[in-house]
């Protein structure tokens, strides 16, 4: 079960990196994305913004190197179950028309309910980690490999997503 518990946070590591680079480099339309879904004050936006690529790029961190997971799991949790809870919000006013917000490997698209399953499966993969994760398992001779073969499968499940996509664009059968 280590295996798997260094599989979620490999994963996990390499989608909130990557969103919390997002949300950095993509400031003014991660700014609004956060206004569009009107649950925080105006003045509180733009820190908020701040603060949520930051703790993105920090969970990623310490489920990389294995220390101080915990906490990072706690907090990725908290943001995870903030976000599911303001696209559920959002879906059964009938706003259906909002991006998500997410970036990075997962992109910015117009939140649905397999959005919210995402996210359920994401909230899953972080429970794995905190509930199996043995810090001494973090070695080089385990986290080169798990990387590794965690971005492989990363990027070929986004390829794939990416050619479902293009293929539905594009009216391809």
């Amino acid at each position: 079960m280590e295996s798997i518990s260094l599989y979620c946070a490999i994963l996990m590591s390499i989608l909130f990196l990557s969103t919390g680079i997002d949300k950095f480099l993509r400031f003014h339309r991660h700014v609004a994305s956060i206004k569009n879904y009107r649950i925080i004050h105006s003045a509180l936006i733009k820190p908020a913004a701040i603060t949520l690529g930051a703790l993105e790029v920090s969970i990623s961190l310490c489920l990389l190197i294995g220390k101080g997971h915990e906490i990072a799991v706690i907090i990725g949790l908290i943001m995870l179950i903030t976000y599911t809870c303001a696209m559920v919000h959002q879906l059964r006013k009938g706003d259906k028309n909002l991006n998500c917000g997410c970036g990075g490997l997962i992109g910015n698209h117009t939140i649905t309910w397999k959005s919210v399953g995402r996210n359920i499966f994401l909230i899953v993969c972080l429970l794995i980690v905190e509930a199996f994760t043995n810090e001494h398992y973090y070695t080089i001779n385990t986290i080169i490999p798990t990387v590794l073969s965690s971005s492989l499968f990363v990027l070929i499940t986004i390829t794939a997503l990416k050619l479902i996509e293009y293929k539905k664009v594009f009216n391809l059968k």
